[in-house]
């Protein structure tokens, strides 16, 4: 994998799955990882889009809301 930066959170997770052993117990543990940065950058998106800081708490419900 190049440049990881310039992958998304699912680009990430998929090749991540694909260079790890088929077992499912870690790939539920790497879901789990990568779920967790996805919830960041839904909640960076939602504070980005209201142009200010503050809005932390809204953007965590949000994400529970539609994700959870």
């Amino acid at each position: 994998m190049s440049n990881e930066s310039k992958q998304t959170s699912v680009e990430q997770l998929m090749w991540k799955l694909w260079d790890t052993p088929k077992d499912k117990f870690i790939w539920y543990n790497i879901m789990k990882y990568y779920n967790e940065i996805h919830k960041y950058e839904v909640r960076d998106a939602f504070t980005a889009g209201e142009h200010q800081q503050g809005f932390e708490g809204e953007a965590e419900q949000y994400y529970n809301e539609t994700f959870e």
